[in-house]
């Protein structure tokens, strides 16, 4: 191997390899921390991580790494890197890869391959898999195969730059074992800052005036909002109008503020109060059937005004009567000079519709509404929660727990995995070492991924894990019931989750009531470790006679450190 280490200077030429071209072009770029597991084939990625002193951090799955990528970069808007081997790495991180896709989450997974001689033969190599490039380029927007330095640094540059000036998504980067030492001659110039265009004037034109003549306004903002925060609220107290949020958008206009709905665009009356009005404003949303809750295209019987920063978004699940190719916070900050106040504000339509919402939101969230008041007197101002797909996140929390700030409230929705909430908070408090973060799951989808418990524990990172216990997977039960089919496979005894955690050199604990869960959780957050914390919920559980307390007595007749119900 013929490697000269690259001082980096501005424009400084270096013989590197491909590997290490790549790891020290990510550095330059500003990756500061990678989750990952070493195997066979990845071992060299790990001399340059350490050579080039970045932190990693190995979760226990490769599927807990993605989350945990996944987690860094929707808490910080920075991209985390992902370090997996071939073959079964790779196909473990599918689906964490998949659903940061579907939520346009940046993630810069990096993986061996096979030598390009022998991709594709079935020989019977280590990890051989058909076709590993084509089956991860099957799933991600860009999957790049480098060979050269050169091709490293280039596709480094352009990574960066769709993240920056487009619609971010996960790179997959491939290194075939026998490119990886290749050498070559790069140049380490400074990074280019690349910035979206500007958005175009007659379309903002348009806009404004639609938006002046309506006597009804709601704003729709998703997760390509959430870097305009201040100028989205400015533009909506300048309308005086709703808003509502996606829950990638949540906390982009803060919860509590008197013009916002909040992230309810599941509930009818949220939706027909924005399908009656004379204008809808969507930034940064696809509008989709998993935004919605509802088929799509949603009828908006008013004009419809789209800002997005990917093009291919204007007219999907909704043409677009006004469509401005956009970076959110341009297109605001072009668009307030143009708005004239209304005559009055949508105050007293927007208490009423919130009203209802509130009403209708406690039919599915009514067995977790007193456990999510307490939880939210445990948040500090920039505490982030994190969400697992449960009932209690998309049923409750998503409504009920209230965020002043963008990116405070994590939670897939488009891919809808299970096992998100655990490993993606790590990748959240790893992000914000000093902000306080809670993880929040259901037993069925914290079983997915418990074993991040000991990457938690390793780390020492302070995080609450509250798992509401209804003793199955409850929504797939109903849909069961609902079809009229007998329920099959949706109900289990789970583990003692006290126990569980202990065993991983945890915390446990069980709540009893709403108050005892608020003193755990803020006793949890000054540890120095993770704290997992049980709450037994009505289920489909008690269907079939099961005691919400089943375990209780076995956990408290082994005594041990727990915080007082009193």
């Amino acid at each position: 191997m013929i490697r000269a280490v690259a001082t980096n200077d501005r424009g400084t030429a270096a013989t590197e390899t491909t590997v290490s071209a790549l790891v020290s072009r990510l550095k330059q770029h500003g990756i500061a921390q990678a989750f990952g597991i070493p195997g066979t084939h990845n071992i060299p990625v790990y001399r340059e991580l350490a050579r080039l002193e970045i932190p990693h951090v190995a979760p226990h799955h490769e599927q807990g790494a993605g989350y945990a990528a996944d987690g860094y970069a929707r808490s910080s808007g920075r991209p985390a890197l992902c370090l997996v081997t071939t073959g079964p790495g790779v196909t473990n991180v599918m689906t964490a890869a998949a659903n940061a896709q579907a939520d346009s989450i940046p993630m810069l997974i990096v993986a061996p391959g096979l030598p390009l001689a022998r991709q594709g033969r079935q020989t019977g190599d280590l990890h051989d898999s058909r076709d590993q490039f084509g089956a991860m380029a099957s799933l991600v927007s860009c999957a790049e195969r480098l060979c050269t330095p050169l091709d490293a640094c280039a596709a480094v540059d352009r990574a960066f730059a769709s993240f920056s000036a487009g619609r971010p998504f996960p790179v997959y980067f491939e290194l075939p074992i026998d490119c990886m030492d290749h050498p070559g001659e790069v140049n380490y110039a400074e990074p280019a800052q690349v910035r979206p265009s500007p958005p175009d004037a007659e379309g903002l034109r348009k806009a404004a005036d639609l938006l002046n003549r309506a006597s009804s306004v709601t704003m729709v903002l998703g997760g390509g909002a959430s870097g305009a925060a201040d100028l989205a609220l400015e533009v909506a107290e300048r309308l005086g109008c709703a808003v509502v949020t996606t829950i990638a958008g949540k906390g982009t206009v803060p919860d509590d503020h008197p013009l916002n709905l909040g992230a309810t665009l599941r509930l009818q009356s949220t939706r027909s109060h924005m399908a009656d009005s004379d204008v809808v404003l969507a930034v940064g949303t696809e509008l989709s059937a998993s935004v919605l809750w509802a088929d799509t295209p949603y009828p908006v019987r008013g004009s419809l005004i789209r800002i997005d920063i990917d093009p291919g978004q204007l007219n999907k699940n909704g043409a677009a009567t006004v469509a401005i190719v956009s970076d959110a916070e341009d297109a605001f900050q072009s668009l307030l000079p143009l708005l004239t106040e209304p005559a009055a504000t949508a105050q007293t339509v927007v208490d009423e519709v919130r009203s209802r919402a509130v009403r209708e939101g406690d039919v599915d969230a009514s067995p977790y509404r007193d456990y999510l008041a307490a939880l939210q007197g445990c948040l500090t101002d920039e505490a982030v929660v994190v969400g697992d797909q449960a009932q209690a996140c998309y049923y409750g929390a998503a409504q009920f727990v209230n965020r002043g700030h963008p990116r405070q409230f994590l939670m897939p929705t488009g891919y809808a995995t299970l096992g998100y909430a655990l490993p993606a908070a790590i990748g959240a408090k790893l992000a914000a070492p000093e902000r306080n973060v809670l993880a929040l799951s259901g037993d069925g989808g914290f079983l997915f991924t418990m074993q991040e418990l000991a990457t938690a524990v390793a780390e020492t990172l302070a995080i609450p894990i509250v798992i509401f216990n209804n003793g199955g997977y409850g929504e797939i039960h109903r849909n069961m019931m609902d079809a009229g089919i007998e329920p099959a496979a949706v109900l289990f005894e789970a583990p003692d989750f006290v126990v569980l955690a202990e065993s991983f050199g945890a915390r446990g604990e069980r709540a009893v009531s709403a108050k005892h869960l608020a003193r755990l959780v803020d006793h949890a957050f000054s540890e120095d470790g993770p704290t997992v914390i049980e709450v037994k919920v009505p289920g489909p559980a008690t269907t079939r006679g099961i005691s919400p307390a089943a375990n209780s007595a076995k956990s408290q007749a082994r005594g041990g450190r727990h915080i007082d119900a009193a």
